[in-house]
């Protein structure tokens, strides 16, 4: 089915150094790669369908390895000894896998060999960065059994320096080691077997403070006033604003006036904590940019994933094929967050001063899954595909925050705190097939296809939840069913063209946001929310012949995506405290056209680039959350325009040695962070462009590379993504990107 794809081949990644997820974005213009909290808390975008933090839900595009769906929500890995990343756009809701709102970043680790080959590459740069990586595959038993093994190791020393703690954030540890095997006995029976490892052991780059939604923001100013209660000392007025406002948080304790005046000045008596206030902190963050930080938290973060993948292929002649693709992940992570951006304690963190850090944020995920396909074409030529998708995930949560440390100072005790103990379970089953039928003798054919999804979803409060035991119920579940299709028509017009023109449908499951008490809808300030869903209508083109006697590659195509029920998060006050509910806004739509071009030159050069422009809004954006009606009004992680220009140039430097030189460009418009306008302060990411620079020699028949690398080459200073919050706290953050990074690599192929 023609749909607007991009396909990077494993020596695209190499030569690009396209080696973790924030790479992607200028490889594949279009998909957007957001940061929530911090640099390591990462999901997929595109066309406008994202996924917001503390939502709940799963990303709308969505990631796969070896056709695998990994779960939902990932974190920066490191790429290394890949076949290939594809990269699908649009709704994906019909042929394989989990149906996905946006599209799908498919992975393809590299197969075994019949013959013996492999690598190792070296890598070196600033920030103390170091990167190892090695390769070995050939037979095991001739043509019956074949191997690989491949492994990485990472380091780097992070980007930002906070200036209040000390030590640097944005550093990692990553270790991956994968074994593959691919047996195949007879003609028309293959197995390939895949085991990966990965940890990762890091300190996240952290969102700065980047807004204080104004107190006298109409409608919704913010419920808690975090200017107020850390006005600091320094100014006579913002002391006496502060500490009134204390007194007003405490009055039900019933303090001396005197006690809570005392306590206030003892707190900003700690020279950690700037004594001038969140104001001017805020100020003096912009003043000197988001490299140094002085984050409260420690923002640490570590992870360990074990994937396996066993995809079984049997062919009963040359017409029908029975596939089978079975899939194994376990992923546990422990994550300590700093929300504000500030040395104080505001937001939902897990603070370092005030309380053990007790592992942070845990969580547990174990999923299952199963397809089976069967493949084939008909006597009349038609093309067909049909099988069944099953899958079985549970991810157990323990997560501990703290809020408004100043409020807990008075009695020297710990911050406010929530505890949000749960489980989520899906148990998803989809039966699904398609055919591609030709209409005639010309080159037209159509395509009918069409998926049935029941996704029982559940959620269990477990001991400790700040829910569990209070007249709530402690697990449910509820059962989202759904029909999704694609209809399509294509004419490939000659060896050269294809036009194309389809229409799909593709939802994500509506469920339960964990982190919430309380039971019912978001309307009355509930944990759960309702299935989202996209349908649209694609026209495209796509070229790839001769121009001038040259290699010309092309594609466009036009969109446009209605989406309803889209899945957002809320921020309102339950029981006294603050809480992120997850709403459904009731229709949007988006708009948009992605372009291709890549040409030959000459022998020497090839040029290229993509552009991607987008006109996403909701049409209808009215939502009630605990009993008052807010309204969205714009969609996040989704720029009005995106490009990349690039340049190749491959001289012979001998007659051996090849000299590489590579240029590339990548932009975007501005972006917001929330999907409310009325959250405006600090929820804009600005535009941006980035410059990539690459030069190094290579023999290609001796099998040696000697490559420099220079990314983001001018040093711009960018950002990708943030945490929304000031509607409860007054506070908004944004997560910078890295700094102009060098790197050097030796790599030997055998």
């Amino acid at each position: 089915m023609p749909i607007t794809a991009k396909v990077i081949s494993a020596a695209a990644l190499k030569d690009a150094q396209i080696t973790s997820e924030l790479d992607l974005r200028s490889a594949a213009v279009g998909l957007q790669v957001r940061a929530t909290i911090n640099s390591n808390e990462l999901n997929f975008a595109a066309r406008g369908a994202s996924q917001d933090g503390f939502s709940g839900t799963r990303p709308g595009v969505l990631p796969y390895i070896n056709e695998v769906q990994i779960s939902g929500s990932g974190a920066a890995t490191e790429f290394y000894d890949l076949g290939s990343v594809q990269v699908l756009m649009g709704p994906q809701g019909t042929l394989f896998g989990r149906s996905a709102t946006g599209g799908a970043v498919l992975f393809q680790t590299a197969k075994p060999t019949d013959h013996l080959e492999g690598y190792v590459s070296a890598v070196g740069g600033n920030l103390s960065a170091m990167k190892f990586e090695a390769a070995v595959s050939g037979p095991i038993a001739g043509d019956t059994l074949q191997g690989r093994l491949a492994g990485v190791y990472s380091k780097r020393d992070g980007f930002q320096d906070n200036i209040v703690y000390g030590g640097t954030e944005g550093d990692y540890k990553r270790y991956g080691l994968r074994g593959s095997l691919r047996y195949a006995p007879t003609d028309s029976l293959t197995n390939d077997l895949v085991g990966d490892y990965f940890k990762s052991d890091s300190i996240s780059a952290v969102g700065v403070i980047s807004g204080l939604l104004p107190l006298t923001t109409p409608g919704q100013p913010p419920f808690v006033p975090a200017e107020l209660l850390y006005g600091g000392v320094t100014n006579p007025a913002a002391r006496a604003a502060g500490i009134g406002t204390l007194q007003a948080f405490l009055a039900a304790a019933n303090l001396p006036p005197a006690t809570i005046a005392a306590a206030y000045d003892a707190y900003f008596a700690d020279p950690r904590r700037p004594a001038s206030g969140i104001t001017q902190f805020l100020a003096d963050q912009q003043a000197r940019g988001p490299f140094q930080t002085g984050t409260e938290s420690t923002s640490t973060y570590t992870a360990e994933k074990i994937l396996v993948t066993n995809t079984t292929s049997y062919a009963f002649g040359d017409e029908i094929t029975l596939k089978n693709i079975f899939g194994y992940v376990k992923a546990d992570s422990t994550i300590a967050d700093d929300t504000d951006g500030t040395p104080y304690v505001v937001g939902g963190e897990q603070s370092r001063t005030i309380t053990p850090l007790r592992g942070g944020n845990v969580i547990n995920t174990k999923a299952i899954s199963d397809e089976l396909q069967i493949q084939g074409k008909t006597a009349g030529g038609a093309d067909y595909v049909g099988g069944v998708y099953l899958s079985d995930e549970k991810s157990d949560y323990h997560f501990r925050t703290d809020f408004f440390d100043i409020l807990a100072f008075p009695f020297g005790g710990p911050p406010a705190q929530t505890f949000n103990f749960f489980r989520i379970t899906n148990k998803t089953l989809a039966p699904f097939g398609q055919v591609t039928m030709p209409l005639s003798d010309s080159g037209v054919s159509a395509t009918v296809g069409a998926r049935y999804t029941s996704e029982k979803v559940g959620k269990e409060r477990l001991p400790g939840d700040i829910g569990f035991g209070i007249g709530q119920d402690d697990d449910k579940t509820r059962t989202f069913d759904t029909l999704n299709w694609t209809l399509g028509l294509q004419w490939q017009v000659n060896s050269d063209t294809l036009l194309y023109a389809t229409s799909r449908r593709a939802f994500k499951s509506g469920g339960y946001n964990g982190s919430v008490g309380f039971d019912g809808p978001a309307a009355t300030g509930g944990d759960e929310y309702s299935k989202e869903s996209v349908t649209d209508v694609e026209l495209g083109a796509k070229y790839n012949g001769m121009v001038g006697g040259r290699q010309l590659r092309a594609s466009v195509a036009v969109y446009h995506d209605w989406l309803k029920d889209s899945q957002r998060t809320a921020f309102t006050i339950i029981a006294g405290g603050p809480a992120a509910v997850t709403v459904n806004v009731p229709t949007g739509s988006v708009e948009g056209i992605e372009a291709e071009l890549a040409y030959r030159a000459t022998n020497a050069l090839t040029l290229g680039g993509n552009v991607n422009l987008l006109n996403a809004k909701f049409s209808d954006g009215r939502v009630i959350v605990n009993g008052g009606q807010v309204t969205y009004d714009r969609l996040p992680d989704a720029p009005k325009y995106a490009f990349t220009a690039y340049g190749d140039l491959r001289l012979h430097a001998s007659s051996a040695i090849d000299a590489i030189v590579h240029a590339d460009a990548y932009g975007q418009g501005t972006t917001y962070t929330s999907p409310r306008s009325a959250n405006f302060a600090g929820t804009t990411i600005p535009s941006y462009v980035i410059i990539n620079l690459r030069a190094g020699i290579e023999n290609s028949a001796a099998g040696w590379t000697l490559m420099a690398n220079v990314k983001n080459a001018f040093d711009k200073t960018y950002y990708v993504g943030g945490v929304a919050a000031g509607e409860i706290y007054q506070i908004n953050t944004l997560v910078p990107a890295e700094s102009r990074t060098f790197t050097l690599e030796a790599r030997y192929k055998f």
